[in-house]
Formats: structure tokens, C-alpha cells, sequence
């Protein structure tokens, strides 16, 4: 948990830094993060970090998106810096060679994220969606990567376990 937490530590120091430095500073330091991402080299490192959290959770959920997996971890007891209770552990893509650690913050925003982003000079975002339930915006700043979400991980999960489960009534 300590190398999650200085992680977070010094991402929270960089945000506040960028904040600070926009237009809109309301908008920005008005975010919440709801979850850190963190990238694994392969399924060996996966498995180590899955075992070191898993005895601290109270729901875990594994998907296998793009030929990987992802892992989301609610904390059930305590949290990290910034009031963060979700981990998402993620496999680099395949044939991907790019950085290991945290990788990104998701951050919750009401849902007026696009315009407000649009009228700050110089910001480097855009939207991205992964399937039909997962959908973000990303804002590059620092060197690392903030995803604004109308919603959290837990409800990607939870859709996507839905899609499964209407599926299967379907086949009956």
C-alpha cells in the first residue's frame, strides 16, 4: 500500500500543480478521484499485487478487455491518499512495452467536462470509449494521464456483468 500511496502522493502534487495553472482552476481542483490505475508488466505481476490487495477487499471484479486482464478492487476497510478506495490493476496490451506504475486517476465530473475542457488554451484531451459501457474523458498533463468520468469503474462493472447476465436469460 506504501508504494500506491507515494504514487498517489506525488500525482496529487502534480494535479494540483496543473490546476493552479488553468484557466478554469475552479473546474480542475473541483474533480474527485474515485480510483488509481496502475500498469503491470504481465500476469506474474498481476497475481503478486492481486494477493497483496485481495485480503483488504470486499468486492473484486476480472475482465478481460483488448487481451488483457483488469482487475477493479473496492478497499473495503481504510482508504489511500485522496480518499481513494479502488484499485485497478492492468495489464500492459499485448506487445505493448509502455511504462509500469500508476498509470492514471479517474476522476468523477457531473457531466459538463467537454465544454469546460474545450475552452482551456493549450489542453491536450479527448474523448475515448472502450466498448459500449466504458467511456471517459483523458486530459494529459505532466507526463501522465487524467481520466474525468460521468460515472466510476464500479458501474462499468456492474454493466458489464448485466450485458452478461441478460445474455444468459436470453439463451434460456
Amino acid at each position: 500500500m506504501d508504494e500506491y500511496a507515494r504514487a498517489i502522493e506525488t500525482y496529487k502534487e502534480q494535479w494540483e500543480a496543473f490546476a493552479g495553472s488553468r484557466q478554469d482552476k475552479a473546474f480542475f481542483r473541483a474533480q474527485r478521484p474515485t480510483a488509481v490505475a496502475w500498469k503491470v508488466r504481465d500476469m506474474d505481476e498481476l497475481l503478486e499485487r492481486f494477493a497483496a490487495l485481495r485480503g483488504q477487499c470486499d468486492q473484486i471484479h476480472w475482465g478481460w478487455i483488448n487481451g488483457r486482464w483488469l482487475l477493479t478492487l473496492h478497499l473495503a476497510h481504510g482508504t489511500l491518499p485522496w480518499q481513494i478506495t479502488l484499485v485497478k490493476l492492468m495489464q500492459r496490451k499485448p506487445g505493448a512495452a509502455d511504462p509500469t506504475g500508476l498509470d492514471h486517476i479517474d476522476f468523477y465530473h457531473p457531466g459538463n467536462a467537454p465544454e469546460r475542457l474545450e475552452a482551456e488554451p493549450g489542453l491536450r484531451w479527448n474523448s475515448e470509449v472502450n466498448g459500449q459501457t466504458c467511456r471517459w474523458l483523458s486530459v494529459w498533463f505532466a507526463g501522465t494521464e487524467a481520466k474525468l468520468r460521468t460515472d466510476t469503474v464500479m458501474h462499468v462493472c456492474a454493466a458489464e456483468m448485466e450485458g452478461i447476465g441478460q445474455m444468459i436469460i436470453a439463451a434460456t
